[in-house]
């Protein structure tokens, strides 16, 4: 299930026929005109948005009738009524009495229902728990997302433990012996059960699985077609916070958002091997390869933010320190370094060439580094590069 729908694009064209330029739509006037040469292309067209106009953001969200948009980051999708405990009724009536007793008794039952089995409620304790992070760390909405769609599909039930590998469970399950096939019925009475129940409805005894030809049992889950083990997600039997926090960091990754390891596992409570072991796990078993980091150039504007806020510096030494960075990336200091360590050397070296005073100190310690790398990887740089001042006369 996607939570993104596209209306299917209507069958008029996008470009003008008299000078073939892009048409523009007037929503006041119901029109299509060029803007080129104002040439009509329709008119009286269709408003398909609302029927009122709102003067600010606080208005539009009073008048809208509306839900939220549908969101990765809810086990629902965001498709069900949440009940609020503000006490006032639609009419902004103020509820008492028995009525707000009913009300309390609804948000309760609303509540223990929007999660029905375990399944749902592990995917809604994780992603509440990517939620929090995402919140603590301060990510964009797109960030939060894509974890939560990177857990979605690192949860699906589709792993085999003895083949070790992603299968696809058939939709009829067949024997694999005879290849007929397979039936749910209950042990003791033999009344066959649909695919949704675990239990007799006459006795309460559980539902098995089994062949109508050889009587083998299988599994009452999606069972692997080729050895007929059960097919399990591969985040069962693991830490939420672990793999939530290994999901944000992945999403931070994929998304270009510049967050370390070791602030997702602050946020996440965690320690920072904690982390990193289920980040590789999630890496290793999604056979997603090698995930780019964020480029140098982010780590330089981090730096020169945090920075900032205590040292007042001049923006013309995040814009050399970028340059250097930008010049020295295809080197070879580049490779197998600590994006921390470069971008606080090229930005220390930036600050002494503009005569600029920037202990190394305090890039070490806004970088979360020790003096010793900055130092290093500065004998690096000016051993790769020759670096050269242009002094003009006044």
């Amino acid at each position: 299930m996607k939570p993104r729908f596209e209306r299917e694009s209507d069958s008029q064209p996008s470009k003008c026929p008299q000078c073939n330029s892009p048409l523009i739509g007037d929503r006041a006037a119901g029109e299509v005109v060029c803007p080129t040469c104002g040439y009509v292309l329709l008119d009286e067209v269709e408003f398909e948005g609302p029927e009122w106009k709102a003067v600010d953001p606080e208005d539009k969200l009073k008048k809208s009738r509306v839900g939220a948009p549908l969101t990765y980051t809810l086990h629902d999708f965001g498709l069900t009524t949440t009940i609020d405990g503000s006490g006032v009724d639609s009419h902004g009536n103020r509820i008492t009495g028995d009525e707000r007793a009913k009300v309390e008794r609804m948000k309760t039952w609303q509540f223990r229902l929007r999660t029905i089995d375990s399944k749902e409620r592990s995917m809604s304790n994780v992603l509440q728990k990517i939620h929090e992070i995402s919140v603590g760390l301060n990510l964009p909405g797109n960030v939060s997302e894509t974890a939560a769609y990177i857990f979605r599909q690192y949860s699906k039930p589709n792993f085999c433990r003895r083949c070790k590998e992603e299968v696809e469970a058939a939709e009829v399950p067949v024997c694999l012996e005879c290849g007929i096939g397979i039936v749910r019925k209950c042990p003791q009475c033999g009344v066959r059960s649909s695919g949704d129940e675990r239990y007799c409805r006459y006795c309460g005894t559980s539902v098995k699985s089994s062949c109508v030809k050889c009587g083998r049992e299988y599994p009452s889950e999606p069972f692997c077609p080729r050895c007929g083990t059960a097919l399990h997600s591969r985040s069962r039997g693991k830490q939420v916070a672990g793999v939530a926090s290994a999901a944000v960091y992945l999403a931070c990754r994929k998304c270009e958002v510049n967050r370390s390891l070791g602030e997702v596992a602050e946020r996440s409570y965690l320690d920072k091997k904690v982390v990193a072991k289920y980040y590789r796990q999630m890496v290793k078993e999604m056979e997603m390869g090698s995930v780019p980091m964020a480029s140098i150039q982010k780590h330089i504007s981090k730096l020169f933010n945090n920075l900032n806020s205590t040292t007042k510096m001049p923006e013309r030494v995040e814009r050399l320190a970028i340059s250097i960075a930008t010049k020295a990336s295809g080197a070879s200091m580049s490779s197998g370094r600590s994006p921390a360590g470069l971008a606080a050397a090229f930005l220390y070296v930036s600050a002494n060439l503009l005569n600029e005073h920037l202990p190394q100190r305090d890039v070490a310690e806004a970088a979360g580094i020790t003096e010793v790398t900055i130092r290093k990887r500065c004998k690096e740089l000016f051993e790769n590069f020759n670096v050269s001042v242009k002094v003009h006369a006044a």
